[in-house]
């Protein structure tokens, strides 16, 4: 049977790192390829098929960053990689280290970089990392990541400031005075996405809904926003007809 373009890329990642054994880049590649297929039901059908690809995800993302400690995609992958196979303590301690000891610094993370919103998720349990996160975020405003996993960082504790960190990071790229031309839409949709619950929840019902069309534009099949907006329509419905009840009294 031939064989798909994906199981090439991962002959050929697997056949590169054994080629380049001492070549963090390689050993990220072929982590990155089995991240992916791992999460691909054509590619793992069963737990088994699912099991093995992940095995292979964690063990190169651990040689990468053994390679490379200090780039930083390899460590927010490898904390995926952990994450995918249910291993949260592990990844929880992972991400605390990181963010404990990382230089957050432009170069190391250019805008363009893709990290992991589990990544953050991973460390908002603990007042350091949460702090840490805040403290980068001021320093570095044009790194869309870091405004994103900052504004995250208050949804709980502080809902308006939170809002209004989600807006303005939503208007910032859109005006392109954050540039993230490889990954718009990904941290556009996830700043959107959360503003758009907090609307929800703070009953402003009409602006949720303008958020969620923008989301739509981005990504229409994103299926989480669709359900949010079926909610919202029906608490809209809900309020209407209970005022229609208290006018009839």
């Amino acid at each position: 049977m031939p064989k798909t373009p994906c199981e090439l890329a991962l002959a050929e990642a697997r056949r590169e790192a054994e080629k380049e054994p001492n070549l963090a880049q390689t050993h990220f590649y072929l982590g990155l390829i089995s991240i992916i297929l791992s999460s691909h039901a054509a590619f793992a059908p069963n737990m088994d098929e699912k099991a093995k690809l992940s095995d292979i995800a964690i063990s190169e993302m651990k040689k990468a960053v053994q390679l490379d400690p200090k780039r930083y995609e390899f460590r927010a992958y490898y904390i995926t990689a952990l994450l995918n196979a249910d291993k949260k303590e592990e990844a929880r301690r992972e991400a605390e280290d990181m963010m404990k000891s990382a230089d957050l610094s432009p170069d190391k993370i250019p805008p363009s970089c893709s990290i992991p919103d589990e990544v953050y998720a991973a460390t908002l349990e603990e007042k350091a990392g949460t702090d840490h996160i805040r403290q980068q975020a001021a320093k570095y405003p044009e790194n869309a990541d870091l405004q994103l996993a900052a504004a995250t960082s208050y949804i709980q504790s502080e809902p308006v400031r939170a809002r209004t960190m989600l807006q303005s990071l939503v208007d910032n790229i859109s005006s392109g005075k954050i540039s993230v031309p490889l990954l718009r839409s990904r941290v556009e949709v996830s700043a959107l996405y959360k503003l758009g619950h907090l609307y929800s929840g703070a009953g402003e019902k009409k602006k949720a809904l303008e958020t969620d069309d923008k989301i739509v534009q981005l990504s229409p099949h994103y299926a989480e926003v669709h359900y949010n907006r079926g909610v919202v329509y029906y608490s809209m419905a809900q309020a209407a007809k209970a005022k229609e009840e208290r006018s009839a009294l």
